[in-house]
């Protein structure tokens, strides 16, 4: 099993539209859990929007995390992408503790990249690996350019950048994603380029990633 947490304790970076995205595309060809770790509920508003069950949405508290993972590995679930808060450092801790990797959206603005380290450092702190992408990109943006350029040293990043695009809020909204809105669309392309390039980063993993013990 594999655990995808998505972090970053900068808010409006779009973990969540990223988390749900990235489990509805997984869905595709596999068994996919999303644990919604945000006391916001904004995942589990999006599943109640949506009006069906997959894919599988399960709210909980962070004291919760171990146990259930521990579950899921047992029924031989082969993949789980936790959606984590901005802020609530304990939370986060342990979203990135539990994960196999840490996918870290970044805006490619000077506040998102000055507030970047304080992830990087909790994950390097985990010892767990790291994978960073662009979000909420302005198409054609120098800042998007020197955003790349600043964060590449810093890696690894993902060779998928995801546009700030109204098709992604407006499925959001709705219960979908931007690939069952409009299928040939900018931000569904883009979604799957990154789909395709973070299952390209867990194939580089080791097979085995020691997990810590359930408390």
């Amino acid at each position: 099993m594999r655990v995808v947490t998505v972090a970053n304790l900068k808010g409006g970076v779009g973990k969540t539209t990223l988390a749900v995205h990235l489990a509805v595309r997984a869905g595709q060809s596999q068994p996919v859990v999303l644990i919604d770790l945000d006391p916001q509920g904004s995942t589990l508003e999006w599943i109640r929007q949506r009006g069906q069950e997959l894919p599988t949405v399960v709210p909980m508290g962070v004291h919760q995390v171990e146990n259930r993972l521990m579950q899921f590995r047992k029924a031989r679930l082969p993949l789980v992408i936790i959606d984590t808060p901005a802020a609530l450092v304990e939370v986060v801790e342990t979203a990135i503790r539990v994960a196999d990797l840490v996918l870290v959206p970044v805006r490619p603005t000077p506040t998102d990249l000055a507030a970047l380290p304080r992830t990087l450092a909790m994950a390097r702190a985990a010892g767990k690996p790291v994978a960073l992408t662009l979000s909420q990109a302005i198409t054609n943006s120098r800042l998007t350019h020197r955003a790349v350029e600043t964060i590449d040293p810093a890696g690894p990043l993902l060779p998928a950048v995801i546009h700030h695009r109204t098709a992604l809020a407006s499925a959001m909204a709705t219960g979908a994603t931007a690939a069952e809105t409009d299928p040939r669309g900018k931000a569904a392309a883009e979604v799957e380029e990154l789909w395709q390039a973070l299952v390209r980063r867990l194939a580089q993993l080791p097979a085995d990633i020691p997990q810590p013990a359930a408390r």
